[in-house]
């Protein structure tokens, strides 16, 4: 009935995502949230665009930052509706 989002290459790990993520930890504790959200999208991470926000959605709700994360969950779900239709 309804089928899943593509895997999200595998190639580059889950290293590679901890240290964005613990890199975008530090740049927002410094108050650069813009630059920590744009390393999300950086060269750095190979993974398809919706696992970039769902990454994104993830670390914005541990900051607190709700409304942009749900928006981001938001963005993920409809692509997740069109690959199921």
């Amino acid at each position: 009935m309804s089928e899943s989002l593509p895997p999200v290459p595998r190639t580059e790990g889950l290293d590679t995502l901890n240290q964005i993520v613990q890199q975008a930890l530090l740049l927002a504790s410094e108050g650069k949230r813009g630059e920590a959200r744009a390393l999300f999208f950086s060269s750095n991470f190979n993974a398809p665009h919706w696992a970039r926000q769902l990454h994104l959605g993830q670390f914005l709700l541990e900051t607190g930052d709700h409304l942009d994360s749900i928006e981001q969950f938001s963005i993920v779900l409809d692509v997740a509706q069109q690959l199921g239709d």
